[in-house]
């Protein structure tokens, strides 16, 4: 069913708006990319289809009848709103400067980022319900961000350059948990490099009297933070 369904499904994927409830029965929820589902295959095949489809989309002018919205909230209807498009931001947009002064052409904005509750509650539970839903979605965020784009952002993607001459050397003697620490290693390095690029003068300056270029930096440093310290357990 899913090898049939699959391309189908995104040679008609401008048809997604809103809640189509038709395209939530035929489109179970284990292949949605969540972090329930890293282990599904499923989702990691709809992932890179996904990729595929998004190519010169994201932060480009919309010409086309589909909803860019629409799609992504029905892929990742788990993630923080913010954080989420600060990756999406940073993955499409290669150059820094660029990705700073750039304003989506989506809204990240599902079902789940909505609190609800029955009868009355006091303000304090009302407060802690949402924290407890914004510490949910960025854990759910820098999840899906770790485990499904490895692949995709060059700052988690490892290759042979990333490698010292004598790691290449001895990569087939190694056990997998020795390569997976030079993963971690490689990883990491990038990322606080990104970070230490983003509080460059250089960058700081660029930023300087434009309220959305300081606003995307401050969201680009929270996200690499988390990745940063979610990589180093």
């Amino acid at each position: 069913y899913f090898t049939i369904f699959c391309p189908i499904f995104f040679d008609n994927i401008e048809k997604i708006s809103g809640l189509n409830k038709d395209l939530e029965h035929y489109f179970p929820a284990k292949w949605k990319i969540t972090s329930e589902n890293i282990k599904n295959i499923e989702s990691h095949i709809i992932l890179n289809k996904l990729m595929q489809w998004l190519e010169n989309k994201i932060y480009k002018d919309n010409k086309e009848k589909y909803n860019l919205s629409d799609v992504l909230n029905f892929f990742f209807p788990k993630v923080d709103s913010d954080l989420f498009t600060a990756f999406l931001n940073l993955l499409s947009l290669s150059n820094l400067e660029d990705a700073l002064n750039t304003k989506p052409n989506f809204l990240i904005l599902n079902m789940n980022s909505f609190i609800y509750w029955t009868g009355e509650i006091s303000d304090k539970e009302k407060n802690n319900l949402r924290e407890e839903k914004t510490i949910s979605q960025t854990n759910e965020t820098i999840q899906i961000i770790i485990k499904y784009f490895f692949r995709h952002w060059n700052k988690l993607r490892v290759a042979e350059d990333d490698l010292r001459e004598e790691q290449l050397e001895n990569w087939e003697e190694m056990k997998e948990n020795e390569k997976e620490k030079i993963f971690t290693e490689v990883r990491k390095k990038k990322l606080e490099q990104l970070k230490e690029r983003l509080n460059s003068s250089e960058i700081k300056k660029y930023c300087k009297g434009s309220e959305i270029k300081e606003e995307n930096r401050k969201t680009f440093e929270e996200l690499i933070n988390l990745l940063i310290k979610e990589i180093g357990k």
